[in-house]
């Protein structure tokens, strides 16, 4: 028997939108804010520890081998780059996460 609900078709789209925005509360309702706080700098500690190791080998390779064609630097400092970015996303994800946690108990203090 089919529903006469003329909106019944949006169910199976906001389920999915229910079930992600749930996840956020979950956890504020199990750490709160403090432990979101936290969390948040534990992920900006992993970031600078990502980009230390990366700038590292960037090193590594520069240093151990002295002359090397400009074409073979170029590929290093792109890979260099590229190992940068997701630490930095993650570095303002996790500052964001430590505004909000932080901020919150602050406020509800």
């Amino acid at each position: 028997m089919w529903t006469k609900h003329p909106d019944a078709f949006l169910l199976p789209l906001l389920v999915p939108v229910f079930a992600i925005g749930l996840f956020p509360l979950l956890v504020l309702g199990v750490v709160g804010f403090l432990g979101i706080g936290v969390i948040g700098l534990l992920l900006v500690f992993i970031a600078v520890g990502d980009e230390l190791d990366a700038t590292g080998l960037f090193s590594r390779r520069i240093v151990t081998t002295n002359n090397l064609p400009a074409a073979e630097r170029a590929g290093y400092r792109t890979d260099l780059r590229t190992a940068l970015e997701p630490a930095l996303v993650m570095k303002l994800a996790g500052a964001g996460l430590m505004i909000v946690g932080y901020g919150g108990f602050f406020w509800h203090a």
